[in-house]
């Protein structure tokens, strides 16, 4: 499994809370753990919109108060990756950070808390509450057939959405809505003290040898 990046836009902030990444990292090292052989979903052109061929959906379904959907995917048969999967776009993972579900009627959260609620129907407003400032895909799960549908949130980390809605022609409430993240890319410095510290190693061992 690739390296978890924040990818759900929240908020006005630029900074990543501690608490978001240390939920982020809790979110990585229970997927990493897992015995588990997680599912990865490729997203090709087969059903995406900004092809043509995308089924029942459309990127307007999905907004953020930042910006609308950049493109979506679906509708696909059955039920998304969830904990410990992933979805594939160009050679990029994004992998599952939280979900919330109504289970009888009432709200479940599984994954990060990152204050993420919705409404449930089939139509209403998403919100969360934690900053994370990268690239992001929301899930909508229907309660039955078709299945689900995915939604891509691209753009500045410095204004991303912490809220928007949804509206898709199912016909039918919705049973989750899941946030899956891309991966945080390593500043350079931090690139940078990498490869100093590999050299260092590689210096120690070559005087451990000539000793």
């Amino acid at each position: 499994m690739g390296a978890i990046r924040a990818i759900f836009f929240v908020g006005g902030s630029t900074m990543k809370t501690p608490r978001l990444l240390g939920a982020i990292a809790a979110v990585a090292f229970t997927a990493l753990s897992s015995n588990a052989i997680a599912a990865t979903v490729s997203l090709n052109s087969n059903i995406q919109c900004s092809e043509g061929n995308a089924n029942t959906i459309s990127v307007g379904d999905v907004t953020g108060n930042n910006g609308g959907a950049d493109d979506c995917w679906g509708a696909y048969d059955g039920n998304d990756p969830g904990p410990g999967g992933a979805f594939e776009l160009d050679g990029v993972e994004y992998t599952f950070l939280t979900k919330y579900e109504f289970d009888n009627g009432t709200g479940v959260t599984e994954g990060a808390d990152i204050g993420l609620t919705w409404t449930q129907g089939t139509s209403g407003t998403w919100t969360i509450t934690s900053a994370i400032g990268q690239d992001f895909l929301i899930v909508l799960k229907a309660s039955s057939t078709p299945g689900y549908g995915v939604w891509s949130f691209f753009g500045d980390p410095n204004n991303t959405s912490t809220s928007g809605t949804f509206d898709v022609a199912w016909n039918k409430d919705l049973s989750h809505l899941a946030i899956y993240v891309a991966p945080i890319p390593i500043p350079a410095a931090g690139l940078m003290l990498i490869g100093a510290l590999g050299g260092l190693g590689f210096v120690a061992r070559r005087k451990r040898r000539a000793a």
